[in-house]
Formats: structure tokens, sequence, C-alpha cells
């Protein structure tokens, strides 16, 4: 595929904030978890929308998302993403700005139809600034389709991830969109069964780049640790590529991922 082109084949582009060799590394269930949430979206927007994609990353679900709506604007904290999808996705009704989504958003009131934010809200501080920006860019009754780790399955299995600022239980993401928004569907994606119970000793051992001091050298040890912690951390417990489903209780602490589909209240 040339700069520009898309086909809407998505197992064919980089994911959301991942480098090709990142993809690479990826196992077939992790990477369909990431494409079949902008799937799940896409089904849910109407033609006529206008869109935002919120930490849009290298622009592939940007790009996705504007083969049906009218136009998408894709934005991202990270200036080398943006610049990345403004050359690799490029369409008339497709922009991109950086942004950060912990700040008042470039946008007047009322700018949107709809917004998909995927495994974003757990990277940023000021959570309620980032939900109430989205109320105020999106039009009147407008979408918001959201997702992020489930903070108590992420414990329960050993998931650690030093880039995540905050993660919440389903509940409590629940309620902070709730602040500013109508929820009208909760959905859980990704089954975490259970993990054996000396799975967290090999975790801290096969973690321990993130311990060590300096960017560099812990950089070095996590990329060197990389495959191994993948192919071990198969014996102990799976992320099944399960299909989007309704989760009513929100207490249980079933699916690694929990997806809001949220109204703007007015």
């Amino acid at each position: 595929m040339k700069p520009g082109d898309f086909d809407g084949d998505l197992t064919r582009i980089h994911l959301s904030r991942m480098s090709p060799k990142a993809l690479t590394r990826l196992s077939d269930a992790d990477r369909q978890l990431h494409l079949s949430r902008y799937q799940f979206a896409r089904e849910l927007f109407q033609p006529q929308w206008d869109c935002l994609d919120a930490a849009c990353g290298s622009g592939y679900g940007a790009a996705f998302l504007a083969e049906k709506v009218r136009s998408v604007c894709g934005i991202d904290v990270n200036e080398n993403a943006i610049e990345f999808a403004r050359a690799r996705y490029s369409k008339l009704n497709l922009t991109y700005r950086c942004s950060d989504l912990q700040c008042e958003l470039p946008f007047p009131d009322g700018s949107f139809d709809a917004i998909a934010s995927f495994e974003t809200l757990e990277h940023v501080k000021k959570q309620d600034q980032m939900v109430s920006e989205f109320r105020r860019v999106l039009r009147r009754n407008g979408m918001l389709v959201i997702s992020s780790p489930d903070r108590n399955v992420s414990e329960r299995i050993g998931l650690d991830n030093r880039f995540h600022v905050a993660e919440r239980s389903k509940r409590e993401f629940v309620e902070l969109l709730s602040r500013s928004f109508s929820v009208q569907q909760v959905l859980g994606h990704g089954d975490g069964n259970p993990v054996a119970t000396h799975w967290n000793a090999v975790h801290r051992l096969l973690k321990l780049g993130t311990c060590l001091s300096g960017p560099k050298i812990r950089s070095r040890a996590e990329r060197a640790l990389a495959r191994p912690f993948g192919r071990l951390r198969a014996h102990f417990y799976d992320i099944s590529g399960s299909p989007i489903q309704l989760a009513t209780d929100l207490d249980a602490a079933t699916f690694l991922y929990v997806i809001a589909v949220a109204q703007r209240r007015d």
C-alpha cells in the first residue's frame, strides 16, 4: 500500500500508538482486540457525521472511520505520531492535529457528532477534564465510544503497565462518564482467564527492566525481555479475543477491557 492508500483491510495496517516492530510482537488475539474496537465504533457511526478520534496514534483507526463518515479529525499528543499519520493515511475528509487531552481541546463547542477514544483514559491524569472536554466539543445528543482496561482484572491476573497513570474499575469508569454523559451501554472485551498462583513471581522476574534507573537502560531491558515475557505469559494465562459483549454486572471482574457507549448529557 502506498502512502495515502487504504483498502479497508485492518490486518495490513499499523496499530495506534504502535510501531511496525511492536505490532509483530503481538499475538493474534491481542491484535484483534485493538482492531475490533474501531470496527465496533464504525458500525455505530452514521455517514453524515463529523467524528473525532481522540488519541489516534499512527492514524489507522481514523482512516478506517473516514471510510464511512463525512469527516474525521485525529488528535494525539505525540507529534511524531501525527506526522506519521499525515504521511501514511491521507484522505480528503481526514485531518490530524497535535493536542493534549489534559488541556482544552482546540475545537469550538459542538464540533463533532461522535468521538472514539480507545485505551486513552488510563494514560491521562486529568480524567475529569478529558471527559468534560469530550462533552463540550460534541453536538447535542453526540455519541462517545470509549474503552479502558478494567483495573480489577489487571490486578487479578498480574498485568501492569508503567505508562498507565490511573486505571479504573468498571464501576468507577461508568461513574466518571456519568458526570457528563448518559451511559447507554457498558460492554466487555477480552476474557482474562484465571492465572496460576506462581505467575506474579515470574512476572516480577521478567519485568526487572522496569525497576532499573535511567530510561535508556530500562528501555533496553524491556526490549530484551519482551519476547521471552510474551512466550512464557501464554503458559500462565490466556487473553482470549472474545467478541464484544454486554457487561451488565458493574462489579464482575470478567473482561480485560470495558467499552462504554454514551450520549452527551444536556
